[in-house]
């Protein structure tokens, strides 16, 4: 990296050129593993090729040799941690301008807790992320190399679509495929009948896929079976470095939004509280990858359009009908506060441009037509995004969920709200329920705030130690 033996001497001057892994009688057990954990960099998808100690071989007999030595092993071991933190020159070109790099990574930083580490090793395991979405990565890593290792599984030959009842030849490598990965857990490979058993397997495969669990094997499905074990294993590669730019404390508790996946979870320490299905942005309004935290929600929200909204869609239906949208309020921009509100009848739609500046600006009141639903959950970003409700519930059904202008629909809002209620002071779900059936709108400042943290995973281990794969909404 640019400047990084300045950047050393720095940090040696800062501890008085005091040596951290060689030692004055030798090079010491420090070198020795920092030598052992950075051969094992693969188990963390990093090149072991990167990192380059030399040897010391014993008693290292001058000064000068001990000094080189240190110095390799500290271009190295900073190098690592860097890498391992999605901190370094490499990284920073590929990580979301959003994405904070992590604290600590500093060599001055990293070479004092090297220093002062009782146990090496150890600290030099921990380097890597903890949090559960990198750990679960890392365990899917090792799994699909053994896979590698047994010989991956041989590719579905093309053909019409199989389904439950059938008999084919390609039934034999379908079986195949998935007792491979242990979707089916008998092998009975030698059978050309699609039984019961076999139709379980198609379904869990068919689910840890995102496809739809119908057990037809068609052109999705044997799409997906024929992914080789190689394009698996560089596809969590990929995952791996992109959860590295998760901060490495997720928070005490904590939501994670998945967006490829659909999915939210809350976490309470290490405890799953709560999950469900969401929508997210659609591939020309992508859902942006960030952190923020929770810390305010309303129930019977006013849905204040986005301008891009108003002027790309409300605007098109309002020419087609000017009774769109039910509770549509619209005003003035640029008089004042309050604004002066305009009667959506008085104004000829079809001279209006959509052209910025947009003159006007709409808010729909609350109620059972409101885009928002029932409520929402607010964290400051400049995207103008957050999590709610929605009134069109059916879309929830459809297996891809990228359906939105970019904020995250919940399948199950109100659990949301009782969850992050639930040590508020005067608030239970009786309460929640007559706010709601008011219809008044409610604003809500939370006393325990929620980290929320919007990843995007098309890999991940799941609760059951299951490997999800899904597809790259988004193209990246």
């Amino acid at each position: 990296h640019t400047n990084q033996f300045d950047t050393l001497r720095k940090a040696y001057a800062a501890r008085d050129f005091e040596p951290v892994w060689v030692a004055r009688s030798g090079a010491g057990a420090r070198l020795d593993a920092l030598h052992r954990r950075l051969a094992k960099a693969d188990t963390d998808g990093l090149d072991p090729r990167r990192y380059s100690v030399p040897s010391h071989n014993g008693l290292l007999p001058s000064a000068e040799s001990m000094a080189r030595v240190e110095l390799a092993a500290a271009l190295n071991f900073v190098h690592f941690a860097q890498d391992l933190r999605a901190a370094g020159a490499d990284a920073a070109k590929m990580r979301p301008p959003q994405s904070k790099v992590p604290g600590g990574v500093d060599a001055a930083t990293l070479l004092e807790n090297a220093s002062n580490a009782a146990d090496i090793y150890k600290y030099l395991e921990e380097l890597s992320p903890q949090h559960h979405v990198y750990q679960g990565l890392k365990a899917s890593l090792h799994r699909y190399r053994q896979l590698r290792t047994a010989g991956g599984w041989a590719k579905i030959p093309n053909g019409s679509q199989l389904k439950p009842g059938q008999k084919h030849p390609h039934i034999v490598f379908v079986r195949e495929r998935l007792f491979a990965t242990g979707d089916l857990l008998e092998d009975e490979t030698y059978s050309d009948q699609y039984d019961d058993q076999l139709l379980a397997a198609v379904k869990t495969f068919q689910r840890r896929h995102g496809l739809k669990d119908d057990g037809t094997i068609g052109p999705k499905t044997r799409a997906a079976m024929s992914r080789t074990v190689d394009e698996r294993i560089r596809q969590i590669l990929v995952n791996m470095e992109r959860s590295r730019w998760l901060p490495n404390d997720l928070g005490s508790r904590f939501v994670v939004v998945n967006v490829p996946g659909f999915w939210l979870e809350v976490f309470d320490g290490a405890r799953l509280a709560l999950e469900m299905p969401v929508i997210v942005g659609k591939k020309y309004r992508r859902t942006p990858i960030f952190s923020g935290n929770i810390n305010r929600m309303e129930l019977n929200p006013y849905w204040g359009v986005p301008d891009s909204i108003a002027r790309n869609d409300i605007l098109a239906k309002l020419k087609e009908d000017p009774s769109y949208l039910e509770g549509l309020r619209v005003y003035m921009k640029g008089t004042g506060y309050p604004a002066l509100e305009l009667d959506r009848y008085d104004i000829d739609w079809s001279t209006v441009s959509s052209a910025r500046p947009f003159m006007y600006y709409f808010r729909q009141d609350p109620g059972p037509q409101n885009a928002l639903g029932q409520a929402k959950f607010l964290f400051d970003n400049p995207f103008n995004v957050y999590l709610h409700d929605t009134s069109n519930r059916s879309l929830f059904a459809k297996q891809q969920r990228a359906l939105s202008s970019g904020c995250i629909r919940l399948a199950e809002p109100i659990r949301m709200a009782e969850y992050l209620l639930s040590s508020q002071p005067g608030w239970n779900r009786e309460r929640i329920d007559d706010v709601l059936a008011g219809g008044a709108n409610t604003r809500i400042s939370l006393n325990e705030t929620l980290n929320v943290h919007l990843i995007y995973q098309t890999v991940w281990m799941d609760k059951n130690g299951r490997v999800q794969f899904r597809p790259d909404i988004y193209g990246r």
